[in-house]
């Protein structure tokens, strides 16, 4: 005949088995519940508020311009980078990884803001001051009024011939500087995002 302590012991396994099965079967029913019922309206809401949220950026957008291209997906890693420096992401390195693109965004509005490509431009402003392109007529008909033009660069500041021929030797010496900068960093810039963008996730 058993005892007490054992009849105690038997009753704590068949609370506990069928406080387990109970576990299990809420389980199966929150899992249906949320796959089927709660999931699906929040997925479609958050999808359709993504829609408008990419409107702006789409609505500019044209189809024979790489650039279009590139601002859609600079717009993307923004959303990215934003995601990862939140606190619903679940890898360590989520943080690092919102810098690395955060790097790579600033290097991509250098490269195609064209900072580099323009940077002769302010230098010989700086030095020499703004210049501008104006058609200047060059051939008249019998009444007087111009038939043909010729554009010519006009400074704000008086230059003669001769300074203006030693200003756009300097120039197109700098524009030639300003490019290979530029090259370089486009180079830098798809170099960077080969090792780095397919750990950019979360």
């Amino acid at each position: 005949m058993l005892n007490g302590k054992e009849l105690n012991l038997s009753f704590d396994k068949e609370e506990n088995f069928n406080e387990n099965k109970l576990k299990k079967i809420w389980n199966k029913i929150y899992d249906f519940l949320y796959g089927n019922l709660i999931y699906p309206p929040k997925l479609f809401i958050r999808r359709v508020i993504k829609v408008f949220q990419w409107i702006p950026v789409i609505w500019k957008t044209w189809d024979f311009d790489y650039s279009s291209s590139l601002d859609v997906f600079k717009y993307q890693l923004e959303r990215t980078a934003d995601f990862l420096e939140s606190n619903k992401t679940f890898t360590v390195n989520a943080k690092y990884h919102a810098q690395q693109i955060r790097t790579a965004l600033r290097l991509m509005k250098k490269v195609y803001d064209e900072e580099y490509g323009m940077e002769y431009i302010n230098i010989i402003e700086k030095k020499y001051g703004k210049s501008n392109f104006k058609f200047i007529p060059c051939e008249y008909d019998e009444k007087g009024k111009p038939t043909l033009f010729e554009m010519k660069i006009v400074w704000e500041r008086n230059y003669t011939e001769d300074e203006i021929d030693e200003i756009e030797k300097e120039k197109n010496e700098l524009f030639l500087i300003s490019r290979e900068k530029e090259e370089r960093a486009h180079k830098l810039l798809w170099k960077y995002f080969e090792k780095n963008i397919r750990s950019w996730w979360d």
